[in-house]
């Protein structure tokens, strides 16, 4: 058995680790981005991807569509033009209650505002991803599973949110 002392001294190295990843997090891309598909090997222990140990991380190409009322950007797909943007200026409300929702992240988390963003990618299963010390989070997944007009969003939508 693991005694409390060690538990407790387990908690405290994790909470540093965590501070220490929080405060170097970066800004977001000023433009856009453009990063390749990747294929993961090297997986940590306990992360299983499939029969041959692989994750594929897909592409992402972006390009800054604007910024909410509490400065988080928002991106949208090159790989679907015109249909992306069309869905981010159908949808603001929907945007801007994202936009709150990851700005609480972002307190919960002592997380600077401006390393988070936004974007719409209506095709893939990326719920969100990280580059370069900046986190992107898909519209998409938030409108389909959370949002809904004109109604309070649910202890479940900010308990999914802030585990991903």
């Amino acid at each position: 058995p693991v005694s409390p002392e060690a538990d407790a001294s387990s908690h405290e190295q994790l909470k540093g680790m965590l501070a220490s990843s929080l405060s170097s997090s970066r800004g977001t891309a000023s433009s856009g981005i453009n990063l390749p598909e990747r294929l993961m090997t090297a997986l940590p222990e306990g992360l299983g991807r499939g029969d041959d140990g692989c994750e594929i991380i897909p592409a992402q190409s972006l390009k800054i569509f604007g910024r909410t009322t509490n400065g988080i950007k928002v991106f949208s797909s090159l790989k679907h033009g015109g249909a992306s943007e069309s869905f981010l200026k159908a949808n603001v409300r929907a945007v801007k209650t994202f936009s709150s929702v990851l700005e609480t992240l972002c307190e919960i988390y002592s997380l600077n505002i401006h390393s988070v963003a936004i974007y719409y990618e209506p095709s893939g299963a990326t719920i969100a991803f990280n580059s370069n010390k900046a986190l992107y989070f898909n519209l998409r997944l938030f409108s389909h599973l959370h949002y809904r007009e004109d109604e309070p969003l649910s202890g479940e939508c900010y308990s999914y949110w802030f585990s991903k």
